[in-house]
């Protein structure tokens, strides 16, 4: 077998054929990338890479050295993407990448733009993918309209060559087609636009937390001189309106005072939670949160709990029965219970809201709406006192309602376990899941003490996401995570598995929840309306657990209690098996049935009634209506 030592002897050969390319002179960029396409991969010697492709002495100041500089004075230290070979000049500029900036592929397109959106978030920056302009962009399209639908901030960088018509290899026209995909595309078409542009990009990303296409056209690609700017306006940009937008929410709020006021708080960025902590804290705030918002530190004010039907009833107590609304943070998503069906509207209304949110496009429709950047600077000072006997209503319910709702299905009970060792241990573990039933099961018991400690889709929400996340959480935070997925979303995400099986020393634990009934097959036959619901189709596993390694299978709960409880940390790779039964009936998630007995119970504050409501199955798992 070839040893690692012999690949470096057989790697540093290459070293005349890079002094000759890295001549001046020398304008070979076939031979260039085709040393590229070698040197990249995992075998290649440390010391070829190194001191021939990222240390070498070159003029400086051409478009390569300025497009990292500007990155490195952003504090952009990873980047994630997949290269390619052929006339694509992306590698070019890969290659040129400084020692501080690491590149990350998880193999994938689609999943790099996963995890690139959640490390910029994660970061409190902005995540850069890069993409081949053909395929590779075409297949990160669904990361972009995750990253639009979720409301993370990324770029993904590709190249546009305008001598080529559309029919040609791998080409597209992909300008007219990003414009109808995004609001936010932009274009470096000479070196005009090159500060400018990158400037543009990154500042809407970073405000909007939303996805943007940056192009640059290939011809560009030249080593030529440019003087590098001095000035950032970003802060400026960003602190445009929030000083207008500060005084309008005061005037706003004057009526909001010893009211009964309820705090609802969605999804912020991480560094406005302090502020807000304060906030609850010096105004004695009542307060829920959402789906994405969730945690429980109750040291700070008032929790109420999670609202939705699969949330907390004191939670959904307090929404009913509040008055006057202060939303603050994204909170929209079908999950986050703010869709136009029943729930919302009637728990919603009749009720003053006024809405602090980054994007007013996923905000909570409200009587006044304002978009903000600096949520430290709008909360700072402000002062908004509830009614005394709103909160000691509140508190004489949340000492009766808050329980977790009942455990129906083998899915559930397992999921429930998960939670309380979360729970009883204290856990800051950052959480991610994916769709799928196992997300609505995680979701409805799994509460965190701290912020941004849950990462879950829940308007994009595409399958096999869970994974990705996690990588880019890790590398965000330096943190164990806890992974939960179902084999299906494993399948799909094959190449960031396959990124965890070549990296095992990441402490990262991945519980997949694992039966013979895939969802998506199954689903079809359901929706035939002359076949019975209740038959199930079942599907030979693929043997997945023979080549996991640290792998931990579990058929009951209790020894799967056992072990979890006494093993919640990792400090490297780890598969935890879930083997639930091949019946229908225990792979299901129930929900609060919020009818109207649900509502005259809240209103009524009839406390034995709201802890005996009923569950149901939820919605989306319900058989179809007959056409």
């Amino acid at each position: 077998m070839e040893s690692r030592n012999d690949k470096n002897d057989l790697h540093c050969k290459l070293q005349l054929s890079l002094d000759i390319i890295f001549e001046p002179e020398t304008k070979s960029l076939d031979k260039l990338v085709k040393l590229v396409d070698i040197a990249f991969k995992p075998e290649a010697c440390d010391s070829c890479i190194n001191n021939k492709l990222l240390n070498r002495d070159t003029k400086k100041n051409c478009f390569y050295d300025i497009f990292w500089k500007i990155l490195l004075n952003k504090n952009i230290n990873r980047v994630f993407g997949l290269p390619a070979g052929g006339k694509e000049l992306l590698n070019y500029l890969l290659s040129y990448k400084p020692n501080k900036i690491i590149w990350t592929n998880l193999g994938s397109e689609l999943q790099n733009g996963f995890a690139a959106q959640l490390y910029g978030e994660y970061t409190n920056s902005v995540g850069y993918l890069f993409t081949t302009r053909g395929p590779g962009l075409a297949t990160a399209i669904s990361a972009l309209q995750q990253s639009i639908y979720e409301e993370k901030p990324l770029i993904i960088v590709s190249t546009i060559d305008t001598n080529d018509n559309v029919g040609d290899f791998q080409t597209w026209d992909i300008k007219n087609i990003a414009k109808n995909i995004t609001d936010h595309f932009f274009y470096i078409k000479n070196e005009n636009d090159i500060f400018t542009v990158m400037d543009e990009s990154y500042n809407t990303a970073k405000k909007y937390n939303t996805g943007v296409i940056l192009l640059i056209d290939q011809n560009i690609f030249v080593e030529k001189m440019y003087k590098i700017p001095k000035n950032n306006k970003e802060n400026e940009i960003f602190n445009k309106c929030d000083r207008n937008n500060k005084l309008l929410l005061i005037n706003s709020l004057k009526e909001f005072q010893s009211k009964n006021i309820l705090l609802v708080i969605g999804r912020l960025k991480h560094i406005h939670y302090s502020s807000l902590f304060q906030f609850i804290k010096v105004n004695k705030l009542p307060f829920v949160t959402t789906w994405k918002g969730r945690f429980y530190l109750k040291k700070y004010g008032l929790s109420c709990g999670r609202i939705g039907t699969l949330g907390k009833h004191c939670a959904n107590y307090a929404l009913y029965n509040a008055t006057h609304l202060f939303v603050i943070g994204n909170v929209s998503g079908k999950l986050n219970s703010y869709q136009k069906n029943f729930f919302s509207v009637v728990f919603t209304k009749d009720k003053h809201i006024i809405s602090l949110s980054y994007n007013k496009k996923f905000s909570l429709k409200s009587n006044d709406t304002y978009e903000i950047n600096d949520l430290s600077f709008i909360l700072e000072n402000l002062i908004l006192q509830p009614n005394n006997n709103w909160v000691l209503k509140l508190e004489k319910s949340n000492t009766i309602l808050d329980t977790n709702l009942p455990r129906i299905s083998r899915l559930e009970k397992f999921a429930y376990i998960a939670s309380i060792v979360y729970k009883n241990n204290n856990l800051n573990i950052p959480i991610s899941i994916d769709v799928g039933k196992n997300w609505y099961a995680i979701g409805k018991y799994m509460d965190t003490e701290h912020p941004n400690c849950f990462e879950s889709a829940t308007n994009w929400a595409s399958i096999g996401i869970a994974i990705s996340n996690g990588i880019a959480i890790h590398y965000a935070t330096n943190k164990q995570v806890w992974v939960f997925i179902g084999d299906g979303g494993l399948l799909f995400s094959s190449s960031d598995l396959l990124y965890l099986l070549s990296n095992k020393h990441l402490p990262i634990t991945v519980t997949i929840y694992v039966n013979n009934i895939y969802g998506s097959i199954n689903e079809q036959l359901e929706m035939n309306a002359d076949k019975e619901y209740k038959k199930i189709i079942e599907i030979p596993n693929i043997p997945i657990i023979n080549i996991l390694p640290n792998c931990h299978i579990f058929y009951n709960e209790n020894t799967y209690y056992e072990y979890l409880n006494n093993n919640y940390y990792s400090d490297e790779l780890r598969f935890i098996i879930i083997m639930l039964p091949n019946t229908n009936s225990e792979n299901l998630v129930y929900e609060i049935n919020a009818d109207k007995e649900y509502e005259e119970n809240l209103k009524n504050s009839k406390f034995e009634n709201i802890l005996n409501t009923k569950m149901k199955l939820y919605q989306e798992l319900q058989k179809p209506a007959s056409p």
